[in-house]
């Protein structure tokens, strides 16, 4: 009764996931926990199994903040097992507030305005379902990435532009509640590898979207990050046309975009499988496009030395 008279009143809800995070997520519940807001809020921690002392770190936020700091910790790490749904089953039982922020655990924000600002856009615009900023890049190993920094504006973004532009950061993002549970309704998300940009078109699909040139977080990039570990990059990159098989079931306005299929070349290129014949009929087959559109792609991507050395496979 008294936990649920605590979360009561509670406007906005954040949803942290961490492994093996501890050099990092001491700066992502820093940026937290210094929010200034008008308004109550909560941030859900879900630790999956840390095998360092990231559940050590979070144990110590949850003590000196248990008015916002909501930890949920795994006995067994639930994503090497593939039952994510149960994970995310968990934190939707502890989602309480009217909008959600997220924040990864090695993200962090650098702005103690940020939920404010976007709430009270968001509360004054109820046509819009989601609101997003620029990030700063943090990358102090200059570890390659496509991301694109520094990019949004105050302007009206569509899904389609967000799809073909890889320009928003994961921790700039706050929605209302019903883009969360359109998210969790989609069928087939065991062939999803990018949770981020299916979360997104949902929020297009349930309203107008609005980006804010203001820098109000910090885009962590590492080593051991899912999206730049060679390991994690070879397996989602095998995944790739289960996922664009995904993508035109659920979201079939965004066939055949270029970008679908440029982030699948940058998969394979990253990843450092064999490439050739298997790729390019792969990329035909699961993105739906035409070899004009691949060629297109290649293109923006290669030297035309590199290009002839593709499709050179082919014979």
């Amino acid at each position: 009764m008294i936990e649920e008279m605590n979360n009561q009143g509670i406007m906005l809800t954040v949803r942290t996931i961490a492994y093996n995070q501890e050099h990092y997520i001491r700066d992502c519940l820093e940026g937290i926990v210094k929010q200034q807001t008008s308004f109550k809020f909560e941030a859900i921690v879900h630790d999956d199994c840390s095998t360092d002392h990231t559940a050590d770190i979070i144990r110590e936020y949850a003590k000196k903040y248990p008015d916002i700091i909501k930890p949920i910790y795994e006995e067994e790490n639930q994503y090497s097992m593939g039952v994510n749904s149960q994970m995310n089953t968990k934190m939707n039982a502890f989602t309480h507030g009217k909008y959600i922020a997220l924040c990864e655990g090695d993200d962090y924000w650098t702005d103690p305005t940020k939920l404010q600002r976007q709430v009270d856009f968001l509360e004054a615009h109820p046509d819009y379902s989601m609101c997003f900023h620029n990030a700063k890049l943090d990358n102090p190993k200059h570890v390659r990435t496509n991301f694109l920094v520094g990019k949004v504006e105050d302007k009206d973004y569509t899904g389609r532009y967000l799809f073909e532009h890889w320009m928003v950061p994961t921790a700039s993002i706050v929605c209302r509640r019903n883009c969360m549970d359109m998210y969790f309704s989609i069928k087939h998300k065991e062939n999803m590898i990018n949770g981020d940009i299916v979360w997104i078109l949902c929020c297009c699909r349930l309203g107008k979207v609005r980006g804010m040139v203001r820098t109000m977080s910090a885009y962590r990039i590492h080593d051991d990050s899912m999206m730049h570990n060679s390991p994690s990059l070879r397996c989602r990159t095998l995944m790739l046309p289960k996922h664009n098989e995904f993508l035109a079931y659920n979201f079939p306005e965004i066939k055949g975009e270029i970008y679908w299929v440029y982030q699948s070349i940058a998969y394979y290129d990253r990843s450092k499988l064999e490439r050739g014949n298997d790729m390019i009929k792969d990329l035909l087959k699961s993105a739906k496009c035409s070899p004009k559109t691949l060629s297109k792609v290649l293109i923006l991507r290669y030297t035309p030395k590199r290009i002839l050395s593709f499709f050179h496979h082919q014979h």
